[in-house]
């Protein structure tokens, strides 16, 4: 949040600029150790696993780079013409969304060669087109499964039946069924991009409504559109873009507590919760439920919010995994089924198998998880725009006593 612009004869000398920059250096040199110490220097990249391979041929240049980039913009002569260029993402949102999403879509053309990667894509990329195609499954030739899907991959990615040849994606169809009319007209690589532009307007008008500066905006717009993190995720096939605008989405509406936003809003959250999984949601939706149940009004206000959560969440979210136990005989993991369970006892067994996964998340973590989260947060620090994970904690403290910004920061 900007409270007070700052000029450009004083930003090299403002004490936040120094401490920014101080702070930047720290983490990054922070960031290079730990990869050296974490990837074992100097055995050779070509034999760790593809998250340390990533650490040592990605992140520890990206650590060096982003310091080099900190220390160049503290140097560097300021220019109002920089602030003007803020000024005018503030005053023209959609017009700076829409040529966000024009490079986008380039971005997923001809960088990413609009290619699923990783099987998360293709997982959904695929069921978006079994739905295009009126179905709700896919259909491969029963004897040819095995060779068609890497085992590694069975009932993980796509649940499969050796014995009918069904074939559908493990994860919940929500952003599958958002890819669809992407997918009727040939051109699937729009999505994301599409997403990631609304995601940027409504990052804008949060930013301008918590803040109370016109500029803070185009600061917020910026700030994302600079980001790897933002940039990359929006040119893939991943969720993740339509998870944040769904999720700013929520936060928006119940910035009022009317009885049509509190029910916008449980649509909105509704459809995050079977994006992909519902996890993400539930975290960032968390702080505004309690929020709302502790506020004037609370029955008719989480009533109303209720409501609208479970028009996707119900059908969809009970549905899937049916659909799944149905292809496969039950929701765990696993290649060969009983395929004679009752749905009674496959929604019973999709909770169960939730219940031991939410168990093992809140389990003391070993010395070798407490090492893959900090990479994890390296990762974080080294895929975003310099500096930017401190200026949302500092944003978070500086509004702390405003409510709205401290559910964000919850959040």
């Amino acid at each position: 949040m900007i409270s007070r612009p700052i000029s450009p004869a004083r930003w090299s000398s403002d004490p936040c600029t120094r401490g920014l920059l101080a702070m930047c250096v720290l983490i990054g040199g922070l960031s290079i150790i730990f990869i050296l110490d974490h990837t074992g220097y100097p055995f050779a990249p070509v034999r760790f696993w593809i998250a340390k391979y990533f650490l040592r041929t990605q992140d520890l240049t990206g650590s060096a780079l982003l310091i080099a980039i900190a220390l160049a913009a503290y140097f560097a002569p300021a220019r109002s013409a920089a602030l003007g260029f803020v000024d005018a993402v503030s005053r023209h949102p959609w017009r700076t969304a829409a040529i966000t999403f024009v490079l986008l879509c380039l971005g997923t053309l001809y960088v990413e060669h609009n290619h699923p990667l990783a099987q998360d894509e293709y997982a959904a990329l695929f069921q978006s087109r079994v739905f295009a195609a009126g179905r709700l499954t896919g259909q491969f030739p029963p004897d040819l499964i095995g060779h068609l899907i890497a085992p590694d991959y069975v009932n993980r990615f796509l649940y499969a039946s050796f014995s009918t040849g069904q074939v559908a994606s493990a994860y919940w169809p929500g952003f599958a069924l958002l890819l669809v009319p992407f997918s009727l007209l040939h051109a699937p690589w729009a999505c994301n991009p599409l997403l990631a532009s609304l995601a940027l307007v409504l990052m804008g008008r949060l930013a301008v409504r918590l803040s109370g500066e016109p500029r803070a905006g185009g600061w917020a717009m910026l700030l994302a559109i600079a980001s790897p993190g933002f940039t990359a995720m929006s040119i893939s096939y991943f969720s993740m873009p339509a998870h944040l605008l769904f999720n700013l989405a929520f936060a928006w509406l119940l910035l009022e507590r009317t009885k049509p936003r509190l029910f916008a809003a449980g649509l909105a959250g509704s459809f995050a919760l079977i994006l992909h999984n519902p996890l993400p949601h539930a975290l960032f939706a968390l702080p505004w439920i309690v929020s709302v149940a502790r506020g004037p009004q609370r029955y008719r206000n989480l009533f109303v919010l209720g409501a609208g959560y479970l028009s996707f969440a119900l059908p969809l979210g009970l549905g899937w995994p049916l659909l799944l136990g149905g292809i496969q005989g039950h929701t765990s993991y696993g290649l060969f089924g009983a395929d004679a369970i009752d749905p009674a006892h496959r929604v019973a067994e999709f909770f169960w198998n939730w219940h031991i996964q939410l168990r093992s998340a809140i389990d003391l973590p070993s010395l070798h998880i407490l090492a893959e989260r900090t990479s994890d947060l390296t990762r974080l620090w080294n895929w975003a725009t310099p500096g930017l994970p401190l200026l949302a904690a500092t944003g978070w403290w500086l509004g702390r006593r405003d409510t709205r910004v401290r559910l964000l920061g919850l959040s």
